[in-house]
């Protein structure tokens, strides 16, 4: 039985592209710098491929050299299932050729590396070169929940030779959102801008690669969508298109520049022992001026006795197990009065005190 060949998996306009034949394109073009580096991660999944089969290093360069030659039919199938005449752009009468293809899978494989990774990389060769194989594992980048990210390829358009304006912002880094991490993100959103996060998290593909989405909403409304390997890497994607969508500036929380508000930093040996790590020491935010003095018992005390108001506090926890962020309200006769965010509950029912002292309109001096 035939088995088909792999579905690339792509979304928006990679589904448009259309292919320039090589020899119409100038060296050093986007296209050619795409299917170089595709070529040397396709180059790389055949290798751990047959490698996971115990095959002798002449085997598998032997593969490497003849994986579009006319003996396996690979070639012949990949030009009629992926529509390659229809899809390449090439002088009249030039038939699609091995290099033709080749460029087409290495461009393919480039775009599937900054969907999800190697692991989305690794699946989709192995079901090219041997249909109905398991694909052998792909190690996660070091440390834990940790993630290399692949080198941008925004702006590298195969039908079009000027990239965006925005994705030529995105490349030149005018728009530094690599340091937003969900920490960063939940800490700004809710204690500063006072909305409501909330999470749609899904998985597909192979148990051993899924890829991840993620949906971020602020106050129930989707305001991002991020893709990983993993979930917490979805979610910072995520974390990121909301950040931009909202306009919200990236100087006041850049590690670079002195944080305005309370930010964890944990240090590498911190994230991986988080038990018997310490809290980071506590900078207050604008905000707190005036407040410092204010505890959560001393909040309550006060606002019991002498104010005769009940006081409850309602707690909620999120983001990964080792940098956990913690969400007290502070509600004061069934009303919610104020929020505090923070890497754990004693600093964020702190905030919480000090933030509904302050929509109470009560004195900052200290009582």
């Amino acid at each position: 039985m035939i088995v088909n060949l792999p579905e690339l998996k792509l979304q928006g306009e990679d589904l448009l592209d259309v292919y320039t034949f090589r020899g119409t394109t100038q060296p050093g073009s986007d296209w050619e710098k795409q299917a170089f580096f595709g070529g040397k991660l396709l180059d790389l999944a055949v290798t751990h491929h047959w490698l996971a089969q115990s095959l002798s290093v002449q085997e598998i360069v032997d593969k490497l050299d003849n994986l579009l030659d006319g003996e396996n039919g690979l070639l012949d199938r990949c030009i009629e299932e992926y529509e390659l005449e229809r899809k390449v752009i090439r002088p009249e009468s030039t038939p699609v050729g091995t290099q033709e293809c080749r460029d087409f899978l290495s461009i393919n494989v480039a775009k599937l590396w900054n969907y999800g990774g190697m692991c989305a990389v690794q699946g989709w060769v192995s079901a090219l070169i041997q249909p109905g194989s398991v694909p052998p594992h792909v190690p996660q980048a070091a440390g834990p929940g940790a993630r290399i990210e692949p080198p941008s390829m925004n702006g590298l358009r195969l039908s079009s030779p000027e990239p965006s304006a925005s994705s030529s912002a995105a490349a030149n880094g005018s728009e530094p959102l690599s340091f937003i991490t969900l920490q960063i993100f939940n800490e700004h959103a809710v204690q500063k801008k006072k909305h409501i996060v909330t999470w749609q998290d899904t998985a597909s593909g192979d148990a051993h690669c899924l890829l991840w989405t993620s949906r971020c909403s602020l106050d129930g409304q989707v305001r991002g969508v991020g893709q990983g390997p993993s979930k917490k890497n979805a979610q910072e994607k995520a974390a990121r298109e909301v950040w931009r969508a909202m306009g919200w500036s990236s100087a006041s929380s850049n590690p670079s520049s002195p944080p305005q508000s309370p930010v964890l930093t944990t240090n590498f040996a911190q994230s991986l022992d988080s038990e018997s790590s310490l809290p980071p020491a506590y900078s207050p935010p604008p905000g707190d001026t005036g407040l410092e003095w204010l505890t959560s018992s001393h909040f309550h005390q006060v606002v019991t006795q002498q104010r005769r108001l009940s006081v409850e506090w309602r707690q909620e926890r999120s983001g990964e197990p080792h940098i956990p962020t913690w969400r007290v309200t502070c509600i004061l006769d069934g009303q919610e009065k104020g929020t505090g965010v923070a890497s754990n509950t004693k600093e964020a029912k702190h905030l919480a005190a000090r933030d509904a002292w302050r929509n109470m309109g009560w004195s900052t001096t200290p009582t």
